[in-house]
């Protein structure tokens, strides 16, 4: 396929090469600040379980899975798999590995999906990443704030994270996408099987020895956190939702959304996602200030993640009776 010729909204190249720079120390905070929250929680679910009651317990662990899911691609992993939140790649790289096996997602295979994700935002057949038109449900509100093994990365067995590591630790690929993105990059594959390995024989290393020591409620807390994963959902989503796809412009397939600072902490500062889309190299601590750079030409962004979550609704009501209607960013006021 031709490589899309994507708008890209002209700037000031010097302000640019300010904004492109990368920072240890910011790097440092945001993701040291966030393992450190994460690492707080799970011992808060470790000490309830031991000397709570069981809604405690309950409480404790909704609070963990909420923090943990940012660990993920929907934040964390996302962000690093760029390569720009750290100066050094070393740092970077070493966050990006620990988070994506802490969390199941297998780097390699991350990594190069999410570039054709980049490079083909919301085109048919070329970007299976994120599929149009988005669909969720009840069941999966009940999911996000509960157990949403299925929303996990790749699922755990119906969507599958388990056969899919086994799969892919015996090097076969599992579905069209896997085979578009490796059959074609032999070395790489061979990285992704190797990683498929390291991610499968260390979570049950660590779940046998977790049993042997007699501390089991380790395994929710370190290895299987897919509950309570609503926030990231909520946030996350709105990144294209009900927007118009095979399109050539991050504007109208993207969707920027004003947040508080607990959110945008947690999320990276992916809420401003068209600037992210359509610029990014730029690291996470710099978007805002690129959001500034670039609003003139920009639709309004939406004053809220309620807001967002309106004309996302909206949309997908339209949608189910007419499934090329989709939401126009430009006509927001």
């Amino acid at each position: 396929m031709e490589r899309i010729k994507w708008y890209r909204i002209e700037a000031d190249k010097q302000a640019m090469k300010t904004l492109q720079e990368r920072s240890d120390a910011k790097g440092l905070l945001q993701a040291g600040s966030q393992l450190l929250a994460v690492v707080a929680t799970g011992g808060l679910c470790f000490w309830a379980f031991h000397h709570l009651a069981w809604p405690w317990i309950v409480v404790a662990f909704f609070l963990h899975g909420t923090l943990f899911a940012f660990l993920s691609p929907a934040a964390a992993c996302h962000e690093l798999s760029h390569g720009t939140p750290f100066k050094t790649k070393a740092l970077n790289e070493f966050f990006y590995h620990l988070f994506s096996f802490l969390t199941w997602n297998n780097p390699v295979w991350f990594r190069i999906s999410h570039t054709e994700h980049h490079q083909n935002t919301l085109h048919d057949a070329v970007d299976q990443e994120v599929v149009l038109p988005a669909r969720f449900g009840a069941m999966e509100w009940i999911k996000a704030f509960t157990f949403n093994v299925p929303g996990a990365p790749r699922g755990l067995w119906v969507h599958n994270i388990l056969p899919w590591y086994i799969k892919h630790s015996l090097g076969i690929m599992t579905s069209e996408w896997d085979r578009r993105l490796f059959d074609d990059r032999p070395k790489k594959k061979q990285e992704l099987v190797v990683w498929a390995r390291i991610i499968l024989f260390g979570h049950l290393a660590l779940a046998a020895l977790f049993i042997a020591l007699g501390q089991w409620i380790l395994i929710p807390i370190l290895l299987l956190p897919f509950y309570g994963c609503w926030l990231s959902l909520v946030v996350g989503i709105p990144q294209h939702a009900g927007l118009q796809d095979n399109v050539p412009d991050f504007r109208r397939s993207c969707r920027t959304v004003k947040q508080d600072g607990f959110t945008r902490w947690c999320y990276w500062n992916m809420n401003y996602h068209i600037e992210h889309h359509m610029y990014a190299a730029i690291p996470f601590h710099n978007l805002p200030k690129l959001h500034e750079m670039l609003k003139h030409d920009m639709p309004v962004p939406c004053k809220n993640l309620a807001a967002a979550w309106k004309e996302i609704n909206a949309t997908l009501k339209r949608q189910k009776t007419d499934p090329e209607f989709y939401f126009d960013s430009f006509t927001r006021s």
